[in-house]
């Protein structure tokens, strides 16, 4: 499906594009075209070459596409509508219910519990030093 739409665009640009060059006057300006004049733009001749035949042809290929075009376009809509249908709903925040508004709460911190100093006393003997032989 994405390469039927990604050609129905391709030929849509390339028709579009054909049927652009009927204007008379376009402008060089550096290395781009132009149909409105800068500075230094260089006037270049763009004839149609194209007889009448092949210009009415180029039309009615034009017409052909954007006529399929739209039947794309029809097609997708209505798959589209079918998954949707298809598809269980989905939550988006319209249908979520407002959250309740209630007052802040400060917490005090708890007070921690040290140890308390008990009057006994604890002695420790000083190891050692040995000697040196």
């Amino acid at each position: 499906m994405r390469k039927i739409q990604c050609a129905v665009l391709v030929i849509f640009f390339g028709a579009g594009l054909g049927s652009a060059s009927a204007q008379t006057a376009v402008y060089k300006c550096a290395n781009q075209y132009s149909d409105t004049p800068c500075p230094q733009a260089v006037e270049v001749k763009a004839n149609d070459a194209r007889s009448s035949t092949q210009q009415s042809q180029a039309d009615a290929s034009t017409k052909r596409t954007a006529a399929a075009g739209k039947e794309l376009e029809k097609k997708r809509l209505a798959e589209n509508a079918i998954a949707t249908k298809a598809a269980p709903p989905q939550r988006t925040s319209k249908t979520l219910p407002e959250p309740k508004k209630e007052p802040l709460v400060v917490l005090k911190k708890p007070k921690l519990q040290t140890k308390e100093k008990s009057d006994a006393f604890v002695s420790q003997v000083p190891q050692a030093k040995k000697a040196s032989p």
